[in-house]
């Protein structure tokens, strides 16, 4: 047995300081609006397409760009992208969350188990050398009742 701390103990730590940085960041992520790479670019793409098709849409009836209509409905093509994106935040925040979740049960139950592997193993050395005393407290004849005995 080495030192007081329950084996493995240095790699459930670092897991779990791993898993409080994903969780700080997700935090961050929310607040500031940053999505994961792969959903910035389905925002983009959204966001981009949304706008085209205004543009198309107005181009078709023959209305020059910059009109008030057109103006008007771009706003509502960003705030649809808008909706996405706040969407997908919310989707990955409620991902990293259960995510977290289940991570952060998982390491408890470990350091859990780890803890009464330790304690028992604590349990067995001290009854062993409880015992060697007791066999040494014998073979020199220590009183009855007295430590070893």
């Amino acid at each position: 047995m080495s030192g007081s701390k329950p084996p493995n103990f240095k790699p459930l730590k670092q897991q779990a300081a791993y898993l409080d940085t994903q969780g700080k960041q997700a935090v961050s992520n929310y607040y500031t609006g940053t999505l994961q790479p792969g959903q910035q670019a389905s925002y983009d793409l959204a966001k981009q397409g949304n706008t085209t098709a205004v543009k198309n849409a107005y181009s078709a009836l023959g209305i020059g760009s910059g009109s008030t209509m057109e103006a008007q409905d771009l706003g509502t093509a960003n705030t649809k992208a808008e909706a996405f994106k706040q969407s997908m935040l919310d989707s990955y925040m409620t991902y990293a969350q259960s995510f977290l979740s289940g991570a952060s049960t998982d390491l408890t139950s470990i350091l859990g188990t780890q803890a009464q592997e330790y304690q028992s193993d604590m349990q067995t050395w001290g009854a062993a050398i409880g015992g060697v005393f007791g066999a040494l407290g014998q073979a020199v004849g220590a009183p009855a009742g007295a430590p070893g005995a």
